[in-house]
């Protein structure tokens, strides 16, 4: 046996005997083929996600303007949250303002919508009507823009104006 091949052995023996974080000594370590938890994870035991949400949509009873309410705990929490909000609290309003940012109303990518028609028409009465619907509001814009007047030259005439 040559010298090369003692070194070579020592260097395999020393790998193999090398124990510290993440190589723990071979005595301690599992066998091939044995479970680390041979009894796998305990009937009815949850999750870190099913407790959070369990506690989130547990429901509560309140009393709101003299009648009992149910409200999940979320709820009660972005309530209270809206409430120090509008109390004066910066923090609670830059929550609100991250929620309604997140959560709130979102414009639509595409801007198209539904025509809802409560009942049929021919494309000649939808006109019609759309016609109407569009003098109809004209005509109100009119009488808005008069009453303004109206009401511009009452305050000109006690202010001096």
């Amino acid at each position: 046996m040559s010298k090369d091949e003692d070194d070579e052995r020592s260097m395999s023996a020393a790998e193999e005997e090398r124990v510290g974080y993440g190589h723990p000594p071979k005595r301690t370590r599992f066998k091939p083929g044995r479970s680390p938890n041979p009894r796998g994870r305990p009937k009815g035991a949850r999750g870190r996600a099913k407790v959070l949400h369990d506690v989130a949509f547990e429901t509560h009873t309140i009393t709101e303007n003299g009648k009992p309410v149910q409200r999940t705990t979320i709820e009660l929490v972005l309530l209270s949250v809206r409430s120090h909000a509008t109390a004066g609290n910066a923090r609670a309003a830059r929550i609100c303002e991250a929620f309604l940012e997140q959560y709130g109303v979102k414009e639509p990518i595409d801007p198209t919508g539904y025509l809802v028609v409560p009942q049929r028409l021919t494309p000649q009465e939808f006109m019609a009507s759309m016609e109407e619907e569009r003098n109809n509001h004209h005509k109100r814009i009119d009488e808005l823009k008069a009453e303004h007047a109206v009401r511009l030259a009452a305050w000109k005439a006690e202010n001096g104006g």
